[in-house]
């Protein structure tokens, strides 16, 4: 059994993590509120920039022809993930995703320090990266990682760009998902849908031209969206990892007091006994 001045160190060393989890847990759920607050700002914005693209998408003849055919056998991956640690599996759940599909070929945008770190500690082919990110999540990072992205599809260096984020879902549940980015895959309309969209909609010159000038518009709205969505899945998980650290420290505590008080009146009863054993002696 530890000594009591052993146990007593112990206690005082984890009281101490416990203070700091604590901290980091309000400061987490604290960027949390803010985080969802700048989803629900973009929600309006993103959902436009979608049911617009769906309409066009709609109205397009040969979407197969926008696209160019000659493209390597290689897939662009763009991985989000944090520029700090501390936030449970967020980090390795899209970094598990990426292994189980990426093949030799392939390349990936890095988004975010520990997926870099990650990334190049592995070996894998980084086309480029972008660290340090931040809680604010700005417009022109993805504008700049969409045009990257879209101009390597069109040189015919990938024929496939793929988006790995963490989807949220509710304060407590959040997932790594996977989604095509280019070629784009049109929208699964039946035959009434499509012909009141193209009724509704006119697009001038043409819904092709319109397309491809349109379409780093809205490859960086989905990267936009998703970074945003990231962010508050990241800041989630965070507050989550750390109140389970909080919660198991303060268990940790409870069993060394009670480990303390065992011992220390172990101590007393040892004490008793020998003086009882020496006066008797007497």
């Amino acid at each position: 059994m530890a000594s009591l001045q052993e146990i007593k160190n112990r206690v005082g060393s984890i009281s101490t993590t416990k203070k700091i989890t604590k901290a980091m847990q309000l400061v987490a759920t604290a960027k949390l509120q803010k985080a969802k607050g700048n989803l629900e700002a973009i929600q309006e914005y993103y959902t436009s920039v979608y049911d617009m693209f769906q309409d066009l998408l709609s109205n397009v003849k040969d979407l197969d022809k926008l696209f160019p055919k000659n493209g390597k056998n290689s897939t662009l991956y763009i991985l989000i993930s944090s520029d700090i640690g501390l936030c449970g599996g967020y980090n390795s759940n899209v970094l598990k995703l990426l292994k189980s599909e990426v093949k030799e070929n392939d390349k990936v945008i890095g988004i975010g320090n520990k997926g870099i770190n990650s990334l190049k500690s592995r070996g894998y082919n980084l086309l480029d990266t972008f660290p340090n990110v931040g809680d604010e999540i700005n417009y022109l990072t993805a504008s700049e990682i969409g045009k990257l992205a879209l101009a390597h599809f069109q040189k015919g260096e990938s024929n496939k760009v793929k988006l790995i984020h963490t989807k949220f879902i509710n304060s407590v549940t959040f997932e790594a998902t996977i989604s095509q980015l280019l070629p784009i895959i049109p929208p699964e309309v039946d035959g009434a849908k499509a012909k009141n969209a193209k009724a509704i909609v006119e697009f001038e010159p043409d819904p092709e031209t319109v397309l491809i000038n349109s379409l780093p518009l809205y490859i960086s709205a989905v990267i936009f969206g998703s970074l945003v969505e990231s962010k508050v899945s990241e800041m989630s998980s965070r507050r989550t990892a750390m109140e389970n650290a909080t919660e198991n420290a303060t268990d940790l505590i409870d069993k060394l007091n009670l480990e303390y008080n065992r011992a220390r009146q172990a101590a007393i009863t040892q004490e008793i006994t020998e003086i009882v054993a020496g006066a008797d002696g007497e």
